[in-house]
This record gives structure tokens, sequence and C-alpha cells, in this order.
């Protein structure tokens, strides 16, 4: 982690005036892709057992950019797959915000939300905390209060995304893509070592093929590939936690 860390602002001092021209190109240039349409909820399987529960919260595929349609999403992807996987009926809800970072859905998304139990709760973040420049101390005390304050309010397993890959975005361009990927690999690792990692919280893995089909087209969203892809390996996942769901109930 120290080498990382040491790597990452080595390289932004030496680099910041050519990243600062590279990311207003890449601002300006960027195609803005909306959240998906469709209902941020839905029920997906069968089977007569009421249904198990899934609540997404964070940043924009929780909210369906880089899909046409919310039933695209990886909320809605990964609920038909855990439906497949443990043959019954799925509920999901995606809360997702374009742009939001971790204290942002802690401060202002949360308390939105209604207070109901689900089975699961996934939490995706991290591309804006990177993009930001989110120090490590405040990601790792936000991992541990959002996690807190999710199992409180909803009473299921929590779980968080792996910080996306943003080192294969091919919408940055180079060094800024390799500088920016290196910081997104720095609060990967905190999530991963964050001694609250397995108590209060668990790490969601995902490995991400080199193939453009999974970006969308502005090259840093996942497509609906993408999204699926995720969704798949998240229920996977998901569906070997679920006999341990009960614990923090």
């Amino acid at each position: 982690m120290t080498r990382r860390i040491i790597q990452f602002w080595l390289s932004f001092a030496l680099l910041a005036p050519l990243m600062l021209v590279q990311a207003a190109w890449a601002s300006r240039r960027a195609r803005r892709l909306p959240a998906g349409e469709g209902d941020i909820e839905g029920t997906v399987g069968t089977g007569d057992d009421a249904p198990m529960s899934i609540l997404f919260v964070g940043e924009s595929p929780v909210a369906g950019v880089g899909c046409e349609q919310m039933s695209q999403s990886v909320a809605a992807a990964t609920a038909r797959e855990l439906a497949r996987l443990a043959r019954r009926r799925v509920h999901w809800h995606a809360a997702g915000v374009n742009g939001i970072r971790i204290q942002h859905t802690i401060e202002w998304l949360l308390p939105k939300l209604p207070l109901r139990h689900y089975d699961f709760v996934v939490a995706v973040h991290g591309v804006n905390d990177t993009t930001g420049l989110t120090t490590l101390s405040e990601w790792r005390s936000r991992l541990q209060r959002l996690a807190v304050l999710l199992g409180q309010s909803h009473r299921g397993k929590v779980f968080f995304t792996q910080v996306a890959p943003m080192h294969l975005f091919m919408a940055l361009p180079q060094p800024l893509r390799a500088v920016i990927g290196l910081r997104a690999k720095c609060l990967d690792q905190a999530l991963l070592e964050h001694p609250a990692h397995g108590e209060s919280f668990h790490v969601l893995t995902a490995d991400f093929p080199l193939d453009p089909s999974m970006l969308a087209e502005d090259g840093y969203h996942p497509s609906a590939e993408g999204h699926a892809h995720w969704g798949r390996a998240i229920a996977r996942q998901l569906h070997l936690a679920y006999p341990l769901r009960t614990e923090l109930q």
C-alpha cells in the first residue's frame, strides 16, 4: 500500500500540469450518458416463498448509466441471476446517483430511503472518490460509517463492490488513465484491508475481461453487457453468502 501511495503522489506531482489539461479535454469530449429508464425496483424469478431482497446504493452503475433500461442494470442483472441460482423470487431496489461520493450517500441519499429490511445491501463506490481525491483516512472512516448505517437501517448483510479498475477506462488518455488507475487501486486495497472487512461488511470481487464490449459508448461506464457480467459475478457470491444472512439481524 505504502509503495502505491508514494507512486501515485510522485506521478501526480510530476504530471499534474499535463493531467489537468487531459482531464479538461476528456471532460469536454466525454459523452454524457443518462441514467437507465424505467422502474428502479422490481421482482424477478418464480416461486411461492417470500422473495429474497437486495438493495443497491451508490454511484452511476446503480442508476443504470450505460444501459438504456434499468432492467439491464447491475441491480436487475444480479437479481435475475440470483433468482436462477436460488430458484426463487428476488426483489431488487436500486438507489443510485451519477457522480455521488460515499460521503454524499451517508449525508443525503440514505436518509431518503425507506426503512425496509433487505437480505443483502450492496454499496457501489470508489470511482468518484478516486477522481475527487478523497483521502485514504476519509475513505476508511466513511466505509465503516456507511456499513454501520446500512446495517442499522436495513438489517441486511452489507457488501461493498471493489473499486472499479479505472486503468481500463478507455475514455481517459494516458498518462491520466494510469495515474487515476493507480489511485483507484489504493482505495481498493484500503477497502480489502479495512479492519471491518469480514465484520461490519464483506467485499464482492469481480474480474472484468479486457473486452471493449464491457464498456459503454463513453468508454467510462459499463455497457449493458458489462452490467450483466458484473451482476452474474455478484449474484454467485451472494448465493454462497445467503445461508449467513441472519448474522447481522
